[in-house]
């Protein structure tokens, strides 16, 4: 089921023959490996026809002065280890004033 929120597709979406991670990324205009991050996919090279891959809202966001990712995660109904891999921040703990993020957030 899809259902269109904020110019955006949110929702699951059933892998089918031959689909890609990067190719259902570019239908949702997303990366792939927000995708892959989104949905705990190790290897984004490895997914099965019929397998569900949850295509998130997602919200560009810039750091504030005092912001940590876990006071994020309860603003934004999310996980602030998914907002780290999301994001490619090494260490939740560091984030810094100014920065523009994506917070995947389930529609």
């Amino acid at each position: 089921m899809l259902s269109f929120v904020k110019d955006k597709f949110v929702g699951w979406y059933t892998v089918q023959k031959n689909d890609t991670m990067w190719g259902i990324a570019q239908k949702f205009e997303t990366t792939y490996q927000r995708l892959a991050a989104f949905n705990q996919i190790r290897n984004p090279e490895i997914i099965h026809t019929g397998q569900k891959i949850y295509i998130p809202e997602e919200i560009e966001y810039t750091i504030q002065r005092n912001d940590t990712l876990w006071a994020l995660q309860v603003k934004y109904g999310t996980s602030y280890t998914i907002i780290a891999n999301y994001n490619n921040i090494p260490d939740p703990s560091i984030i810094h004033t100014g920065t523009k993020i994506i917070i995947p957030k389930k529609g």
